[in-house]
């Protein structure tokens, strides 16, 4: 099988052998070296199948899809894994800052027919490749798809895009770039919406807005809301409040911080 039709044969390899390198020093310089001859006069998008899931993937744009084509062994494997191991057939996985689905895509090879993901994303590009992502793939679960902000309520966020990176939208940038209004909602009444009374696992990345949009909900909610497990992108540096101190006080434990993440687990012993 073709995993990769809309590139040559030869990239096609080359692809593969990045794929393949360990996870060294020595594996990373060697699939970077890769990585760089296949995106030479890269047609755009390309069409791929990596660890079982179908994208379409924009390389030259977001630094996740190229890392996910290219370098999955290096891709937050940990946080991958442990959501997986972590849900249910009939879990929840709620995805806040799902950029173009890759979480949310490899939540949903752990979930059956009554499991649910609920992914938001507000940048509207990102959002648009969220949505193809998900049409390529043959999902068992209920698949919900927001096109929203999560922070402290109804209302609007202006977001600023990275002029490189489309990953790195912010409503708290400390770079310059295009700004977009775009609607905001609390994740309170997301899960209101959708009817949804448990959360087994939540995922959130929103470049430095994670306590505007979880505090909130944890100072508010009853504890039988509250996920299993979290996985929060490492922005303590950009946090208006301590949002790791709160989890901490609410029952969490600091599972593992991998190097882009926090991953804590509700009212277990922590390594």
């Amino acid at each position: 099988m073709i995993l990769y039709p809309t590139l040559p044969s030869w990239k096609n390899k080359l692809v593969t052998f990045c794929q393949q390198r360990p996870t060294s020093w020595l594996g990373r310089r060697l699939a970077l070296l890769g990585r760089k001859l296949v995106m030479r006069k890269l047609p755009v998008p390309v069409e791929a199948q990596v660890e079982g899931i179908k994208v379409k993937l924009h390389l030259h744009d977001n630094i996740c899809e190229r890392r996910f084509l290219f370098m999955p062994q290096f891709f937050d494997q940990d946080e991958r894994t442990i959501i997986a191991e972590s849900l249910p057939d009939d879990g929840v996985f709620v995805d806040i800052g799902a950029n173009v689905g890759l979480y949310s895509l490899r939540a949903s090879q752990s979930l059956g027919p009554q499991g649910v993901i609920l992914a938001m994303e507000p940048n509207p590009v990102t959002f648009k490749r969220l949505k193809t992502n998900f049409s390529m793939n043959d999902i068992g679960a209920k698949v919900v798809l927001e096109q929203v902000g999560v922070g402290d309520g109804d209302g609007e966020l202006q977001l600023v895009l990275h002029p490189d990176n489309l990953g790195e939208a912010s409503a708290f940038a400390d770079f310059a770039g295009e700004k977009i209004t775009v609607p905001s909602r609390s994740l309170k009444q997301l899960l209101a919406t959708h009817a949804i009374n448990k959360i087994d696992v939540l995922k959130i990345d929103i470049e430095g807005f994670e306590d505007v949009a979880l505090v909130p909900f944890f100072v508010k909610e009853n504890a039988t809301l509250f996920p299993k497990t979290i996985v929060i992108e490492k922005s303590e540096d950009r946090w208006r409040s301590d949002l790791l101190g709160t989890l901490v006080s609410l029952g969490y434990v600091r599972h593992k911080t991998t190097k882009n993440n926090h991953i804590l687990l509700f009212g277990a012993e922590g390594s």
